[in-house]
Formats: structure tokens, sequence, C-alpha cells
């Protein structure tokens, strides 16, 4: 049921029927109601590992003074559970940032002020800026 939610909330999206924030608003609901803590979040990820070279192709990009940022529309745990000794890497990180309270139970969200629509100028804002 909880996944034909999420679906027909992301349809809804897609047709500019609600915001970019109300379905991440959504995204937190659902994640409430089905007992997400940041525990059970990050155990459910764990599998997840960057491509094998990535670490190092960003470590030799990063030496060579590129600049790099992460565009994403995920939440924040991904990126700290792939990278959690390298995300000194990453110039900019714009994800949606998911908290969490003393007992690790999920409370709310702050959607990346870039959404789908918006990476590209994301992109752009931050190549001027740096």
């Amino acid at each position: 049921m909880e996944r034909e939610q999420t679906r027909d909330v992301l349809k809804s999206y897609l047709r500019g029927e609600i915001t970019y924030e109300q379905w991440v608003d959504n995204d937190v609901r659902l994640l409430k109601k089905a007992g997400a803590t940041r525990t059970r979040i990050l155990e459910a990820i764990k599998s997840l590992k960057p491509m094998n070279g990535a670490i190092d192709v960003l470590r030799q990009l990063r030496d060579k003074n590129y600049k790099i940022i992460v565009v994403s529309g995920s939440m924040n745990l991904v990126i700290e559970a792939v990278f959690p000794n390298d995300m000194n890497l990453f110039d900019e990180i714009f994800i949606n940032q998911y908290f969490f309270d003393k007992e690790g139970m999920i409370t709310h969200a702050v959607p990346t002020r870039y959404d789908m629509e918006q990476k590209a100028t994301c992109i752009t804002d931050t190549a001027k800026k740096i």
C-alpha cells in the first residue's frame, strides 16, 4: 500500500500538482509510519558502495584542483553511508537533509533547493560561485 502511495505522490509531483517539498514531506510521513530510524535506514542502504576506482578518481580530480559537487534528490544518509571516510572529497553537497531525534527516530527533512528540474541550475550556480 505504501509503495502505491509513494508512486502516486511521485506522479502528482511530476504532473506539477504538488511541490518538491510536499513530495519530500510525504516521504518523511511514510518513513515515520513505517517506524524508520537512522539505524534501520543505514542498515537498508549498507550494501551501497562506490564503483570500483571511484574514490581514487575523485582523489585524482581533487589533486588537480577540480571542484567536485554532488547534486542528488536522495537523502544525506546515502552519501554519508557510501563515502563515510571520504566526505572531504566534495566541495559542495546538494541533497535532501533528513533529521533524527536522540533515539534515532526520523523527525523531518529539509529538501534540497535543487529539485529534479533544477539540477542544471545547481551546476550553473555553483560553477559561477567557485
